[in-house]
């Protein structure tokens, strides 16, 4: 940032140093108290932090993303999703497995578990539980990537936490919207960014932006029900937009 600051030309100080700010790991950017036009005030900030506090700080975002991580690995090893790639595959034995993403409510979240270790409570499909699960994809539309696709997608995703509540568990009787532009439930996607042609442990996208945590629960659900059914698949563009609930009418990108 120093060089940054000596290559800078002092009216344009204030612009650079918030661009800055949007991108320095939210931890640190916490930490950095007040509003600064000048890059001396805004670097001896920086240099102020208690490296203890931010050291803390870091070991319980790391903690609670194995947290959420085992949580999600639980919950994907009840449902008996096994790992599986992209692409052209069918919906049988598909899905993705691997570290998962931390889907806090501020960014992503992502696949966790794998393996065919010990079955626990599995779900049963039964004829209901099917039909709930397409009633359930039929009744949430799932939208393209677009601008007008993303805003359908945020009043989807709001009206759902207004209804089940932000935390709700997910079922299959509680289907979640679906990130625009990405592939359908079933259809051997990334439990990370929902895309097709790669699994879980190599999605090349930021654990910030994967799949919130509900998304990834009712994805595992559809595959469960439909691997052994239909293929089906969304044809769209993955996009970068950061998702979180907050973000979905609370912000960009995270989600009639």
């Amino acid at each position: 940032m120093a060089t940054l600051a000596q290559g800078a030309r002092k009216e344009d100080s204030a612009r650079i140093i918030k661009a800055v700010r949007r991108t320095m790991p939210s931890i640190l950017g916490d930490l950095v108290v007040g509003k600064y036009d000048e890059w001396d005030g805004f670097l001896e900030a920086v240099r102020d932090v208690d490296m203890e506090v931010l050291k803390r700080k870091v070991s319980e975002w790391e903690g609670e993303n194995k947290r959420v991580d085992d949580l999600i690995a639980a919950k994907l090893k009840a449902l008996d999703i096994r790992g599986g790639g992209g692409g052209a595959q069918s919906s049988g034995g598909s899905g993705s497995r691997g570290g998962g993403g931390g889907q806090q409510r501020s960014g992503g979240g992502g696949g966790g578990g794998g393996g065919r270790g010990p079955r626990t409570a599995e779900m049963v499909v039964t004829a209901d539980v099917r039909a709930a699960v397409k009633a359930g994809m039929d009744a949430l539309r799932h939208q393209p990537d677009t601008a007008e696709g993303r805003a359908a997608y945020a009043r989807q995703v709001k009206e759902w936490e207004s209804k089940h509540g932000a935390d709700a568990w997910v079922s299959e009787k509680t289907p979640y919207p679906l990130r625009p532009g990405t592939a359908s439930p079933g259809s051997g996607e990334c439990f990370g960014c929902g895309m097709l042609g790669h699994r879980r442990q190599e999605c090349p996208v930021p654990r910030e932006k994967q799949l919130w945590r509900p998304e990834v629960a009712w994805r595992t659900i559809c595959a469960k029900v439909l691997r052994d059914t239909v293929d089906v698949r969304w044809m769209g563009s993955a996009s970068d937009y950061g998702v979180g609930s907050e973000d979905a009418g609370k912000e960009d990108g995270s989600p009639n």
